[in-house]
Formats: structure tokens, C-alpha cells, sequence
């Protein structure tokens, strides 16, 4: 992947942290990787889970434009997308045999464990950044602090950008991010915050439920079928173009 570390300095910090007395410790694995086989990536889910991590979180590699790998494109060697699908599930079932449960699409913890930090984001929750370049999100507004670090410590530049979240964008936002946890978007909570109902507003879930999302009354989730393409999903069900 072109990283300056290898998996046996890994493993070797790994250690370290955990001789140091860290005892919350998260990993991230990556699959879809160029050369990577079902039987390669098996491996290294293996080798994860035998140092028993209490969170891991999962991410399929993307090619961007402008990058080492999108200019190799035509020459990488990835998995096709039927084998990183059965990645996917293969990581989901395997997790689950060992005691990290799928708390969000990508996204795996022991019991208690699951990222404070992250369910912030995806419960659409205020977080202030503080510092050069920080971002904050705080009473319906978005804040970011200024890149330059002079200008920011003299207190010329501190806050460039204040951004008002409108009530639509307040709306696919909530859904965006709540559809990515495994409890998905709480119906009643949503009506509460925005005084309308979800499957109303988002009338698209519906088609396509129940093979791919499952709205049981009280939630509106992804089915395990549904996490896999939720991107499409939610491309077709929510509108950021539109006031």
C-alpha cells in the first residue's frame, strides 16, 4: 500500500502499547487490496483477532483520483468485487465467533467498547475542534479554525468560516450517519428532532425494504444484504442538492 511501516512493526507497537498499559486498543484492517485473496485476507484477519483488540474498524480500499494507486490504476492487481463483497461477510461472521459484535457498517467492538468518539459523528452530536485547522459543530453550525498557524496564534485568523446547517441538510445528515450504525435511524427520535416522520420524508427506504432495509416500527436499518450496497441506498434516498 506504499506505508513506511510493515505488519511486523505492527505488531511490535502493538506490544509496546499494550506493555505500556493501554487496555482499549483499535485496529484498523483493510481489504480489497491489491494481490489480496479471500485466503490472504483470512490470514490477516486471523493474525488481528490473536491479539484480541477491542475495537477494530474495517475499510475497503478506494482508488481516488490525483493518488499513488490512481495512477496505477491500470495496472493494479484488486480483487474483483464479488470476492470483496465475500470479504466482507467473511469478516462479519468471523468477528461475531469472536466476541466483536457489528455495531456499525464498518465498524466492530467487544462489548463496551464500541468508539465514543465516532458515535458522536454518527449521532449527528456537537464536538468542538480546538487548535490550528480544527472543525467544530455546535448549536446547528459548523466552525472552521484557520490553517495558518501564525496568523492563528497572533489571533488574527482564528475562526474563517461559520456555516449554517439548514433543516433539510439537518435531515439528511441524521439519516446519512444513523443509517451507517447497525440500530440504524430511531423513528421516534427523528420525529422528535424534526417533527416529521422518517419513512414520510424518506419515502425511497420503503422500496427497498425488506430485502434491504428493515423498518420494524421503531428503527430503520440497513439489513446485512443492505449494508453492503448502503452507498447506492442512500444516494437514492437522500437529496443534498434541494433546500
Amino acid at each position: 500500500l506504499g506505508r513506511i511501516h510493515k505488519f511486523s512493526d505492527f505488531e511490535s507497537f502493538y506490544a509496546d502499547a499494550r506493555s505500556a498499559g493501554f487496555d482499549n486498543i483499535s485496529v484498523d484492517l483493510m481489504y480489497g487490496i491489491p494481490e489480496q485473496t479471500m485466503e490472504s485476507f483470512e490470514r490477516s484477519l486471523d493474525r488481528i483477532i490473536s491479539l484480541s483488540p477491542e475495537h477494530i474498524s474495517s475499510y475497503c480500499l478506494t482508488v481516488e483520483d490525483g493518488t499513488n494507486f490512481g495512477r496505477r490504476r491500470d495496472s493494479l492487481v484488486l480483487p474483483d468485487e464479488d470476492t470483496v463483497a465475500d470479504m466482507y461477510a467473511e469478516m462479519g461472521r468471523v468477528l461475531q465467533e469472536n466476541g466483536y459484535h457489528k455495531y456499525e457498517i464498518s465498524n466492530f467492538a467487544k462489548e463496551g467498547r464500541e468508539s465514543r468518539h465516532n458515535l458522536k459523528y454518527w449521532h449527528c452530536e456537537g464536538y468542538l475542534g480546538f487548535g490550528v485547522a480544527a472543525h467544530s459543530y455546535f448549536g446547528g453550525k459548523r466552525f472552521a479554525h484557520s490553517r495558518d498557524i501564525d496568523a492563528y496564534i497572533s489571533g488574527e485568523s482564528i475562526i474563517i468560516d461559520v456555516e449554517d446547517i439548514s433543516q433539510s441538510e439537518a435531515e439528511n445528515e441524521y439519516v446519512m450517519l444513523g443509517m451507517r450504525l447497525a440500530e440504524g435511524v430511531c423513528l421516534a427520535d427523528f420525529k422528535a428532532k424534526f417533527g416529521r416522520e422518517l419513512t414520510e420524508e424518506f419515502p425511497t427506504f420503503k422500496k427497498y425494504a425488506p430485502e434491504f432495509v428493515k423498518i420494524d416500527g421503531e428503527h430503520c436499518m440497513f439489513t446485512e444484504k443492505g449494508m453492503m450496497v448502503s452507498n447506492f441506498i442512500l444516494s437514492d434516498a437522500l437529496d443534498f442538492g434541494e433546500e
